[in-house]
């Protein structure tokens, strides 16, 4: 036994129990081990105390012959890697590293396109203000403006990255295909691979474009909040009118020319938390399974959308059910499947020591041409880096002391939390916007951010057991 090991902080581990197994986590190194049910009592019991005076008191408090059991538990633990704690130094290192390459002209992994600021339906937490983004005329991206976009971002894109296409409503666009296919035949002439994906609320999707978007081979995200009263509560078009049966068409339409790149996007909330459940039933009856993205809505704590706190308590359970559903038609749970659920971090325990890379080697173009770090920072005049007609894009001041020191181990309030190396704090954007601050999240949005990985680390969790049974 090694006399020199120190128990974590209870505060750092997360305890799932799943059919009578239980399960710790460990956030300070992202290791997940099957444990007899006495070690999570023992590990709280004795919270960041030293391996060598936890066993001596158990022999004190259990008697030798109890005892021997429970410390062959800690000890074997120890033997398997649960209680290694990555340097904080090597830490503090590596974010010294990300932080020098402020200065530097980095090839661009993703952009986001936004062709259109305005929008056809009138939900009811959209923090986009309906694409205008508080402070932006309404309109559409031109194809001179993508042209010039072409030429400004396929120098400095890497050889393989995403465009994303959103706004406001993508398709109310009428230069949408004629964008698309400036995207396209740029690929050949800069020898690069650009992977399209277009965000849209699926109203506007008929056949014709689902033919289009096949043939050009673009994924495509739809954005659906329940089933028919739910969604057309929280997702109304012109003078209150339901959105639910076009949105429908719109998916049918998709997936009858390529399932494979259609995703359905889910915005939970307190009104629809007990309802989605339901709408995979229904899509399923529709279009057989679909890749369900489900996230919490990001509101003030007083929006009437706002997830109360025995929704989030039970988010990570809602999650897993959606889950154990979809596994009813996956009869392989490989890795890859694993994936599916955003749970790729934990498998290869890559520990996110900062959320994001935006502004860095992601940006975000508006109508007109004008350069952005992230979406959410598109309200925020201020944080304009350039425009695509300059020769390079700045860094704003704002923004680039963002980015000083972004790890999350610079974030007292994340340092005892099981979900730091998960979340790392969180998005800048929506935490600058929510909260004030970009590193500094409040504790309705670590609520929210702890929901999210908790329902990662319970789905992740169930597919190990099977994996390992």
């Amino acid at each position: 036994m090694n006399d020199s090991i120190t128990l974590p902080k209870y505060s750092v581990l997360y305890h799932i129990t799943i059919d009578d197994q239980s399960i710790v986590f460990n956030g300070e190194n992202l290791f997940m081990v099957r444990v007899p049910q006495y070690i999570p009592l023992l590990l709280k019991t004795y919270s960041g105390q030293s391996l060598e005076s936890a066993c001596n008191d158990i022999n004190v408090t259990y008697g030798e012959e109890k005892g021997i059991i429970l410390i062959r538990g800690l000890q074997q633990l120890e033997k398997e890697g649960f209680f290694h704690v990555t340097n904080d130094q090597t830490i503090y290192e590596f974010d010294e590293k990300l932080s020098k390459t402020i200065e530097q002209e980095l090839l661009l992994a993703s952009a986001q396109l936004e062709v259109s600021s305005d929008c056809n339906l009138f939900c009811k937490y959209c923090y986009a203000e309906r694409g205008t983004f508080h402070h932006m005329p309404k309109g559409f991206m031109t194809p001179d403006v993508a042209r010039q976009f072409i030429q400004f971002y396929g120098p400095i894109a890497r050889k393989e990255t995403w465009i994303n296409i959103l706004g406001g409503e993508p398709l109310l666009n009428p230069h949408l295909k004629q964008i698309i296919r400036i995207i396209k035949e740029a690929e050949t002439s800069l020898q690069k691979q650009f992977y399209i994906q277009v965000t849209t609320n699926g109203t506007l999707l008929d056949k014709e474009w689902a033919i289009f978007l096949s043939e050009n081979n673009v994924k495509v995200c739809i954005s659906i909040d329940g089933t028919k009263q739910i969604h057309d509560q929280l997702r109304p078009g012109p003078r209150g009118k339901g959105s639910y049966e076009s949105v429908l068409n719109g998916l049918k339409n998709i997936a009858l020319y390529g399932k494979d790149r259609l995703a359905v996007r889910v915005t939970c909330g307190k009104t629809n938390f007990d309802n989605i459940q339901l709408l995979y039933e229904q899509l399923f009856s529709e279009v057989g399974d679909v890749q369900l993205d489900i996230s919490p809505v990001i509101v003030e704590p007083n929006n009437e959308m706002a997830l109360t706190d025995s929704q989030l308590m039970a988010y990570p359970d809602m999650i897993r059910s959606i889950q154990q559903k979809r596994y009813q038609y996956h009869e392989n749970q490989d890795k890859e499947w694993l994936d599916r659920f955003n749970a790729s971090d934990i498998l290869n325990r890559n520990m996110k020591v900062f959320h994001c890379s935006a502004g860095l080697n992601q940006i975000v173009v508006t109508i007109h041409g004008d350069i952005y770090p992230c979406v959410p920072f598109i309200k925020v005049k201020e944080m304009k880096m350039g425009s695509i007609y300059d020769e390079r894009m700045i860094l704003p001041e704002p923004f680039k002391n963002m980015l000083l020191k972004r790890g999350v181990i610079h974030r007292p309030q994340c340092k005892k939390c099981w979900a730091k190396y998960l979340c790392s704090g969180g998005c800048i954007g929506v935490n600058y916007l929510y909260a004030g601050h970009a590193h500094h999240p409040n504790e309705n949005l670590c609520k929210l951010y702890r929901a999210t990985e908790a329902g990662k680390l319970l789905c992740f969790a169930d597919s190990w057991l099977q994996l390992k049974s």
